[in-house]
């Protein structure tokens, strides 16, 4: 099997993506990150990135069955 030398992007999706950039454009400024705005299929996508990682947000929308774009709310007991 070969080996995992590192994550390449990932992509979070967000219920309100004006306020969220308003937020990672503070945070992954500090960090260093650059930023870019793309399209994916018509949907919004805001991409954080360097030489080794990609962070991109995406707008959450409401689906039936199994959508990448949905939002998920996970609660700790």
């Amino acid at each position: 099997m070969p080996e995992v030398i590192g994550i390449d992007h990932i992509y979070i999706t967000v219920s309100g993506i004006a306020k969220s950039e308003q937020f990672y454009d503070v945070v992954m400024s500090a960090l260093g990150f650059r930023k870019n705005h793309f399209q994916l299929d018509g949907e919004n996508h805001i991409q954080y990135y360097n030489r080794h990682f990609g962070y991109v947000l995406r707008q959450a929308r409401s689906a039936g069955g199994h959508d990448p774009y949905a939002r998920v709310c996970i609660i700790s007991v």
